[in-house]
């Protein structure tokens, strides 16, 4: 393609950025509008009946784990961003259907209201692990493979959360020790 022949590699990185926020952005607004969300009353979402068919298609799949999809979406953007390249797109790929079945398989054992808040995928989950591990053993299991999925999808690190936890844990220590004297 000779138009992004004279773009510099950071200029097409940024572009990337902007245009996986701005779906980030629609996903999120066509789920948070949707009026179904697991009722049989099926309205329109304010990204009309495009957005209410990818919606509705979503939901019946992966059920309200559909909200993971603008968090993944809107990470690799902010990377994109930032200039770190999204490499590994097989793992990252593989990450995501790790976090995201793991999620709906995790609404679908954890809320048991009858309304199937994790999707056909969800009920596929819970209807191969609850009778073998149990409730208890089947949500470990979702939340392991969630973590899992989190740390092959994203950039994200937990030794980077756990520092800055450590971190506002003593700063609030000290703020205490401070009130004090």
């Amino acid at each position: 393609m000779e138009i992004f022949s004279g773009i510099s590699d950071d200029r097409k990185s940024e572009i990337k950025g902007v245009l996986l926020l701005a779906v980030s952005a629609l996903l999120f607004i066509a789920l948070a509008t949707d009026a179904y969300q697991g009722s049989s009353n099926r309205g329109l979402t304010n990204l009309g009946s495009g957005g209410q068919f990818m919606i509705g298609l979503i939901y019946v799949t992966i059920g309200h784990a559909a909200h993971i999809l603008y968090f993944l979406v809107g990470s690799w953007g902010l990377m994109q961003l930032r200039h770190h390249p999204l490499d590994r797109l097989g793992t990252r790929v593989a990450g995501s259907v790790m976090l995201i079945v793991s999620v709906a398989g995790f609404l679908h054992i954890t809320i048991q209201n009858g309304k199937e808040p994790g999707g056909a995928i969800g009920m596929f989950f819970a209807d191969i692990t609850q009778p073998i591990f149990g409730s208890i053993g089947s949500t470990v299991i979702a939340v392991t493979l969630a973590a899992v999925g989190t740390l092959l999808s994203t950039e994200f690190l937990f030794i980077r959360l756990i520092r800055s936890m450590v971190s506002i844990f003593l700063l609030v220590i000290r703020s205490i020790d401070r009130l004090r004297l």
